[in-house]
């Protein structure tokens, strides 16, 4: 497996995680998210996405993006950029007040982006769903611009949503 995806990808995780996701097996080289627990109240994670522009990822209630809590990263000519934000309805997420994400690492490498970031599991802000052992579903979008700003560039058709258990 490792040698197959070395050559879809020039990004191998920076580090050994406990879970890995292929987000989607019919293009496995776009989005592949590795996380684990840190201590009994954090979790890692690190996505690498086929883009030069922002990846978010997101914890949603049924999939879709109304009610759900995106962290979206990205690089710019100002370094790694990264904010948490939540979407009340199917538009541009709002910044939360309340930045409960660590950015731990950042890089472009030959079109792909890597964001490597933690957050505890239960944060106690309103606005950010808790992860938990149940089923849950994650949310994915990637624009190969960057955001302007916080003004957030739609992803258009660059959007992917699983169903999986995180831990």
């Amino acid at each position: 497996f490792l040698i197959s995806y070395c050559l879809l990808t020039p990004l191998v995780p920076s580090e050994s995680y406990t879970y890995q996701l292929t987000v989607d097996p019919t293009r496995p080289q776009l989005i592949n998210l590795y996380w684990k627990l840190i201590n009994s109240d954090e979790i890692q994670f690190e996505l690498h996405c086929q883009t030069t522009g922002y990846a978010a990822l997101g914890l949603s209630p049924d999939g879709n993006m109304p009610n759900s809590d995106i962290v979206i990263g990205w690089i710019d000519s100002n370094g790694p950029r990264l904010f948490d934000t939540f979407a009340t309805r199917k538009s541009s997420p709002l910044k939360d007040a309340q930045q409960d994400w660590t950015m731990l690492e950042a890089r472009e490498v030959n079109g792909f982006t890597l964001l490597k970031l933690k957050r505890k599991l239960n944060t106690g802000d309103t606005n950010d769903i808790a992860i938990t052992n149940k089923p849950t579903f994650l949310i994915f979008s990637w624009n190969n611009q960057d955001p302007i700003s916080e003004s957030w560039i739609y992803h258009g058709p660059n959007k992917l949503s699983i169903y999986t258990t995180l831990f």
